[in-house]
Order: C-alpha cells, then sequence, then structure tokens
C-alpha cells in the first residue's frame, strides 16, 4: 500500500538522536523568541525616526508579525508536548519481521513432504494421513508471514513518519532564524525597516506552510496506515488455514480415523 509522500528526513538509528533533534527544536524555539524580540526592539527604534503612512504600514505589519509568531510557536509547542517514540516503533517492526516474519518463512520450508524424515520411514494409511496434515499446517504457517510483513510496514512508515515530521520543524524554524537575523540588520538603516518587516512576514508564513505541510501529511499518513492496519485486523480475523471460527482459532489438527491405524501389521503401517 502507498502513503503520502513525507518530506526527506535522516533516519537516526537512536533513541539518543532523536532526543538531540528534540533538543534542536527547543533551541530553536528559544532562539526564534530571542531573535524576535530583538528585531521588534529594533523596529521600534526605527519607529523613531519613520514617519507618516510609512509608520502606519509598519505597524500594522509588527502586530500581524507578531501574531503569525504566536501561532506558529503555539503550534511546535503543541507538537513537543507528545513528540512520539520513533525507535522503539522501529525496534518493534524489526522484532515483528526478525523474530516472527523470519522464523515462520523458516517454518514454511521445513514442513514440506520433502523435508521431513518420518513419511520417509513409514508408509500406510496414517503416513498417507500424516502427509496430508501437513498441506493444512503449511497454509497455516504461509498466512502467518503476509500479516507480519504487514505490521513491519506499517511501523516502519509511522517511525519514519515522527521522523520526517521533526524535520519538517527544525528546517522551518531554522530558515525562520535566518529570516529574522536578515531583518534585523536590514532594520538598522531605518530605510529598509518596511522591507525588513514584510521580508520578516514572508519568513513566519513560509516556516508556518512548512510545519502545517509536514503535520497535514503526518496525519494523512495515519490516516492510510489505520486503513492497512483494518487490513491486517481482517487478515487475523479470517487466520486462512487455522481451524475454528474468528472467536476461537487453532492450529489446524487432523482428526481422520486414519492415525489410529497404525499396527504394523499386514498393509496398515509398516517399515519401509
Amino acid at each position: 500500500m502507498s502513503h503520502p509522500v513525507l518530506p526527506p528526513s535522516p533516519m537516526p538509528l537512536s533513541d539518543a538522536e532523536f532526543e538531540e533533534l528534540l533538543r534542536r527544536v527547543e533551541r530553536a524555539l528559544v532562539r526564534v523568541r530571542s531573535d524576535a524580540d530583538r528585531f521588534f526592539h529594533q523596529v521600534e527604534r526605527s519607529l523613531v525616526i519613520i514617519v507618516g503612512p510609512p509608520r502606519d504600514a509598519v505597524m500594522s505589519g509588527m502586530h500581524r508579525l507578531a501574531d503569525l509568531l504566536e501561532r506558529l510557536l503555539d503550534e511546535v509547542s503543541k507538537i513537543l508536548t507528545n513528540p512520539g517514540v520513533p525507535w522503539r516503533v522501529s525496534n518493534a517492526a524489526e522484532s515483528w519481521s526478525t523474530e516472527v516474519g523470519a522464523r515462520v518463512s523458516a517454518l514454511v520450508a521445513r514442513v514440506m513432504s520433502d523435508s521431513l524424515k518420518a513419511d520417509n520411514r513409514w508408509e500406510g494409511p496414517a503416513a498417507e494421513a500424516y502427509k496430508d496434515a501437513l498441506d493444512r499446517q503449511k497454509e497455516a504457517l504461509a498466512a502467518i508471514k503476509p500479516i507480519t510483513d504487514g505490521i513491519d510496514a506499517a511501523l516502519s512508515g509511522a517511525s519514519g513518519a515522527i521522523w520526517a515530521l521533526w524535520g519538517a520543524v527544525v528546517a522551518a524554524l531554522l530558515s525562520l532564524i535566518v529570516a529574522i537575523g536578515t531583518g534585523i540588520i536590514a532594520a538598522m538603516s531605518v530605510v529598509g525597516t518596511p522591507a525588513a518587516v514584510a521580508a520578516v512576514i514572508s519568513g513566519a508564513i513560509a516556516a508556518i506552510g512548512l510545519v502545517t505541510a509536514a503535520v497535514t501529511a503526518f496525519v494523512t499518513f495515519v490516516g492510510s496506515t489505520q486503513t492497512a492496519v483494518s487490513q491486517l485486523r481482517q487478515q487475523l480475523t479470517a487466520n486462512q488455514g487455522f481451524d475454528g471460527d474468528h472467536r476461537s482459532r487453532h492450529w489446524p489438527v487432523s482428526d481422520t480415523p486414519a492415525f489410529a491405524d497404525g499396527h504394523i501389521s499386514g498393509q496398515k503401517w509398516k517399515i519401509k
């Protein structure tokens, strides 16, 4: 199943790297607030000289900028309250793949008539029943692997989506820091103050757009993952190859009376 494309991001290998990424976000938030204060102070000094309509335009722009910054910082702070644990999700995905899926695949390969020794040494009705039971057991095992693959894909995708979301947040904050820093320098010239305010507003809008797009992509991905999980749940309910109904599934067991025909006499069951 395809998923929405999320912003590219590196895939760190440990929880320590993710914690460092979150610390970068926190430091960037502090830097944005600090630099924004410096910018506002610089513009206020310039307003002592600027008069008339340009002054009104700058004042209006500063009010708009304050609202934009508050909106951005509030949004990022909300996300920070529940940042996710991508390394645990990734580890769970790997466990489903290696500890369950890979082992089931190995068992499927072993549950073959040419891989077992019992039917090489015995013949008769019970021996044939034993071989017939292998097909159902192999079917049951084979039904497990696609489910573990689906779980692995869903969890791996979720882990990557968390990384991508935070990568986009960092990129947005860093771009805004650059825009504010450039605006501070431009506002020092007084003449460049109106253009500086407009430029910083544009930087804030761009940063909000990037964070909003990342959050939207993440939410869309979660929605598609929920669909995949629903399909996996249906597969688990179906339990192809297992005995019983959806309320009580169990390993397929042959109930043929041929298994009771195991005495070594006549043509019933004998050593080859």
